[in-house]
């Protein structure tokens, strides 16, 4: 894939705007920032060519071409000098001949899904908020630079059952941040193996975006989810078969330090870290996560308290739903745990139409938007009344029977959407198209309405939340049904009288 040249938007993320890519532009612009009052200069980086069977940069054919010799937060103001504390930018000297096929750049989500055949037309720039940016994301790229050669600051990570996945160490030997090259994804041409086959993704997870849906994650919670940004680097570390120094796209994310898995805390009680996880809940069920383990929650402890993190959101937002949520913290919270008031506001603040167009300036499609509208609609309906484990259910898909696995509610929900929207509409393909989401509201209102009304005909139950997982799981498997076998009883309503039906004779053994 050839890199991308042109100016980079320079407005936040709500008002991100598309920059025409420009033939005659040989250069990008690296952005990262290091101090408040730090002032800032320009790095320039050659557009060296992306084959891998190239060992060396080309000759420049522009005498004028120039770079500076230090990396700061972002571009020179035209017309400024340097600060005091920075060189002047000097004529970039000739480079020996040497494997090092391209500077490390910060580039655009748009970038990572555009094909090398392509017009490359109206592209979306992406960047970290300034707010975001960190020193952290230069002392990385600079690793990766210098490290092309030696191979010992940029390592694989091994696990099994994994993603191609690299820690980058500072000069003390301390992790930074961790590279996740796109094609070395689950599924990918270059994914590691494991005893000799290579595993799959998850339904609805297209191999090759999981990074992008790492630096959504972050960029719709950046208060949650550490710092994400896409980076192109060269390394030989990378798995890629007889091709060694390859240069690839990758997400890039700051390690928290000093930090341990729950998985990791043995001989802990999880639920003493519960008030911690309730941003985590939150950003899961917003954002639909298939795959929310207590190996990607990480706890920080020190003096002043505990704060949790939670990493690795390569399986957020499976198209139409195919994949069920997975929520480990679901077991540790409460029956009756609700959100916080700060958890609520931010829920209430939360602008689908923003974060649609932060997934399609990153290359997702349809089926993604439609999965993120219904989460959104989701978690806001039921957030101030519900508790936490009430919502996770509508994202849970039930357990196999005779071969077939019950969808979640979301699942039928967004279906039932799509035959509102057309009466036509296929519901067995895995392509729905854009759902309006109109649709989805009055889909959700009515399964909603339903499960509410059937909860408050029950005479005082004396176990709520079983009453209420009975009701629920009655009418998950009965919408499952109807959306592979009978789609017109979606369309007439019959399904609430077989729903209601199963749910009395649930509740009668």
């Amino acid at each position: 894939m050839e890199g991308i040249g042109g100016s980079h938007s320079r407005l936040p993320i709500h008002k991100r705007v598309r920059a025409d890519r420009s033939d005659k532009a040989d250069s990008e612009v690296l952005q990262s920032s290091s101090t408040k009052k730090a002032s800032t200069v320009a790095l320039q980086a050659f557009k060296y060519p992306l084959d891998v069977d190239s060992a060396s940069p080309p000759e420049s054919t522009n005498p004028k071409r120039s770079s500076p010799d230090t990396i700061s937060d972002a571009m020179l103001p035209s017309g400024s000098s340097p600060p005091p504390d920075q060189p002047m930018p000097t004529a970039e000297p000739r480079r020996k001949k040497g494997p090092m096929l391209l500077k490390p750049l910060l580039v655009s989500g748009a970038e990572a899904a555009v094909s090398s055949s392509s017009s490359e037309k109206l592209i979306y720039q992406i960047d970290i908020p300034p707010k975001m940016r960190g020193p952290w994301i230069s002392a990385s790229l600079e690793v990766c630079e210098k490290d092309f050669s030696s191979q010992k600051d940029v390592r694989p990570v091994r696990l099994r059952q994994s993603s191609g996945a690299y820690f980058v160490h500072d000069e003390r030997d301390e992790r930074i941040a961790i590279l996740k090259p796109l094609d070395e994804e689950l599924g990918e041409v270059n994914a590691h193996t494991s005893f000799g086959v290579a595993p799959k993704s998850k339904d609805g997870v297209k191999p090759g975006t999981s990074g992008l849906r790492e630096v959504a994650a972050h960029n719709i919670f950046p208060s949650v989810v550490p710092s994400t940004t896409l980076v192109k680097v060269s390394s030989r570390a990378f798995n890629q078969a007889g091709k060694p120094g390859v240069t690839k796209q990758c997400s890039m994310q700051q390690i928290i330090p000093n930090a341990q898995s729950l998985f990791e805390l043995s001989g802990r009680d999880p639920s003493e870290f519960k008030n911690q996880l309730l941003p985590i809940a939150m950003v899961d069920l917003c954002l639909a996560n298939a795959d929310r383990n207590r190996g990607n929650i990480l706890v920080q402890e020190s003096a002043t308290g505990v704060a949790v993190f939670p990493i690795d959101h390569g399986c957020i937002l499976p198209s139409n739903c195919a994949a069920g949520g997975t929520f480990s913290w679901y077991s540790i919270l409460g029956s009756e745990d609700h959100f916080s008031p700060r958890e609520i506001a931010i829920i209430r603040e939360l602008n689908p139409s923003v974060g649609e167009i932060e997934l399609r300036s990153l290359g997702l499609s349809d089926g993604e938007i439609n999965t993120f509208n219904m989460s959104i609609l989701i978690t806001k309906t039921l957030c101030e009344t519900a508790p936490i484990q009430e919502i996770a259910t509508y994202f849970l898909d039930g357990p196999p029977s005779e071969g077939l696995i019950s969808k979640s509610l979301m699942h039928s929900m967004i279906r039932m959407a799509a035959l509102i929207q057309n009466s036509e509409a296929n519901l067995t393909t895995s392509d729905l198209g854009l759902i309006g989401k109109e649709h989805l509201e009055s889909a959700l209102s009515d399964v909603v309405s339903f499960i509410q009304t059937e909860k408050q005909t029950m005479s005082t139950p004396s176990e709520p939340p079983k009453i209420m997982n009975i009701i629920q799981r009655c009418v998950r498997d009965v919408l499952t049904d109807c959306v592979r076998d009978e789609p017109e009883k979606i369309l007439n309503g019959s399904w609430k009288a077989e729903a209601h039906r199963l749910i009395q004779e649930s509740l009668s053994k």
